[in-house]
């Protein structure tokens, strides 16, 4: 295959070719940090920080972890009301699921978000340290 025919041939997702030895990208443990140490700051009030680190539900996509984590990260985007469908390019119309859904947290709601995170941020280091 010429060089610039394999420039343009088609990708496989994750979930059509699951690749049991496929890591995480690197950066998603940067940012999956970043996002817990700017929750961390202000957990009392953690309804109205989560709504402001919306950015970090985007960034992190599913295909950039291995086959075995992305299905975590699907399952907090998940929990916090993350909707893949809204406009990126809208800041209000990215917030507005999340923010709908962080009002309604209970304290056992956030204490179960933070678990999942610490847990998936967990699982991310023993996968890179292997």
């Amino acid at each position: 295959m010429s060089p610039l025919k394999s420039l343009f041939r088609k990708k496989k997702s994750v979930a059509e070719s699951p690749d049991p030895h496929r890591k995480s990208n690197i950066y998603v443990d940067v940012v999956l940090a970043q996002l817990i140490q700017n929750l961390e700051r202000d957990k009392e009030n953690l309804n109205h920080t989560l709504a402001s680190q919306v950015g970090y539900f985007h960034l992190i996509i599913p295909k950039d972890l291995s086959h075995s984590l992305a299905s975590d990260w699907i399952a907090i985007r998940h929990f916090v009301g993350f909707e893949d469908s809204v406009d990126i390019f809208d800041a209000e119309k990215m917030k507005a699921p999340i923010r709908k859904r962080a009002s309604q947290f209970t304290q056992a709601d956030i204490e179960e978000l933070m678990t999942m995170l610490y847990a998936l941020q967990a699982k991310l280091n023993a996968e890179h340290n292997h």
